[in-house]
């Protein structure tokens, strides 16, 4: 579950769920929830039309911002949108160890984010 804008995207560590109650315990160690809690991304611009576009702005993991700048498909109609995206993150990027042992395969410093959100129009 995100919270946020048109303008801002938050979303909690605790509340990915990777369907593996192992594996969410291993990632929550690895990115320190405890004292970084919040993945953030501030939309900053998109370059294209409804449907495949580049969005850009600033992703803040671990206390660490950078720009980024992703494809994503954008759908809208009179009262939601849907933004749905798939990129790379290089953990060491925003300061994050790759763990040696993840459950019981290694894991790449870089993985792959899959993002699907819901913009709901508010009643006014």
């Amino acid at each position: 579950m995100a919270t946020g804008t048109l303008e801002w995207v938050e979303v909690r560590w605790r509340d990915i769920d990777t369907k593996n109650g192992t594996r969410n315990r291993h990632m929550l160690k690895t990115v320190d929830d405890e004292h970084f809690p919040v993945i953030r991304f501030d939309f900053a611009g998109a370059t294209g039309d409804t449907g495949q576009v580049r969005l850009k702005g600033t992703l803040t993991l671990h206390g660490v911002s950078r720009p980024v700048e992703w494809p994503a498909v954008i759908r809208g109609d009179a009262d939601s949108m849907t933004v749905a995206a798939d990129f790379p993150v290089d953990m060491r990027d925003y300061g994050i160890k790759p763990p040696v042992r993840f459950v019981i395969a290694r894991m790449g410093a870089v993985v792959t984010v899959h993002v699907r959100l819901i913009f709901v129009k508010q009643g006014e």
